[in-house]
């Protein structure tokens, strides 16, 4: 997780609540309990004092008690709210802490609604192009129902890699290429590079599925461990490459 400035964790706290909650995700117990300090914050929020309460106390004639105690509010105001805010603020924070600290028990939910997308757009990509009307005539509903929905289930997918790079994935998606290589997505980022394109997400997905480009939802873990691998693997080519290239046109003697 690469978290912004501290001001916007409650609404980025809120946005992965609600992530968890709209795919039927468990919260995990310190999430929930988390969130539930939160809530209460969130719920007491400090009313705006009446910006005349002390002009008409002085023009009803009020005693100096209760002139001393609207004085006390007014004075005192902005100093509770500017920590409310931050009470709030830092009960967001750790609303983030829990989810991610919470990766391992979130995953497994999280990658079986990716590999469910997954499957449906290999299908997809098994239907080699063909049009819709064709195959509501042979009767191909599935098939049918698969296609017209595709455009769904590929924002589905990248729903839920948006949601494992920005709230469990520890420094976020940047963390996740080494050496400019990225397997995130694509088992393997090389054939990726050459094969996959497209302007939408859909399109992105197929054009990598039919040229084999095998999608997977693997964990930062296992990302960041295929990516090194095909980044040692480039720096030894580049590397005997330079060496060939140094030894061309060198006189042995």
């Amino acid at each position: 997780m690469r978290w912004n400035t501290r001001e916007d964790w409650p609404r980025q706290a809120r946005e992965a609540i609600t992530g968890l909650e709209t795919r039927n995700i468990t919260l995990p117990t310190a999430v929930a309990d988390a969130l539930a300090v939160l809530d209460r914050i969130e719920a007491t929020k400090p009313a705006a004092p009446d910006p005349t309460a002390i002009r008409r106390a002085i023009i009803d004639g009020a005693n100096v008690d209760t002139l001393n105690a609207l004085l006390l509010a007014d004075a005192v105001t902005g100093k509770f709210n500017v920590e409310w805010t931050q009470a709030k603020v830092d009960s967001a924070g750790a609303v983030l802490a829990a989810i991610l600290a919470a990766a391992d028990t979130l995953l497994p939910a999280l990658t079986e609604l990716a590999e469910t997308c997954i499957e449906k757009l290999v299908s997809v990509a098994a239907l080699d192009c063909a049009r819709l009307e064709d195959l509501v005539k042979a009767g191909r509903t599935t098939d049918a129902e698969l296609l017209a929905n595709v455009d769904v289930i590929a924002a589905e997918l990248s729903g839920h890699y948006d949601y494992r790079d920005q709230f469990l994935t520890r420094g976020g998606s940047p963390s996740l290429a080494i050496g400019g290589w990225n397997a995130s997505r694509w088992r393997d980022p090389v054939a990726a590079q050459h094969h996959v394109k497209g302007s939408s997400p859909v399109d992105v997905y197929l054009s990598g599925l039919r040229a084999s480009v095998p999608l997977w939802f693997p964990t930062p873990a296992e990302a960041v461990e295929v990516a090194q691998a095909v980044a040692d693997g480039e720096a030894a080519r580049a590397a005997l490459v330079k060496a060939e290239q140094h030894g061309v046109g060198s006189i042995a003697i």
